[in-house]
């Protein structure tokens, strides 16, 4: 499906996620898989997610990124989006 967003702010949100799989991988190497998909969000999936001040449910489009690194810590996990957050 057609999607609506800035294509600089996807660039450069696939740019930092894809670095930071890539970097998770080091220096053994491994992985890192991405994917879309096509889904439908019913209002009470969005109210579910916290986002329905954002959107009301319909269609969207997921974007996936996932590699095959030893993962997080649930710490930095719960700190994965902040802004100015680095492990490094």
């Amino acid at each position: 499906p057609e999607v609506d967003a800035d294509p600089a702010r996807v660039r450069e949100l696939l740019a930092h996620a894809l670095r930071n799989a890539a970097e998770a991988l080091e220096p053994t190497g491994g992985r890192v898989a991405v994917a879309t998909r096509a889904l439908v969000l019913s209002d009470d999936d969005i109210a579910a997610a916290d986002a329905g001040a954002v959107c009301r449910g319909g269609e969207f489009v997921a974007l996936e990124i996932a590699d095959d690194g030893p993962g997080m810590s649930a710490e930095t996990l719960a700190r994965a989006c902040d802004p100015f957050f680095t492990t490094k």
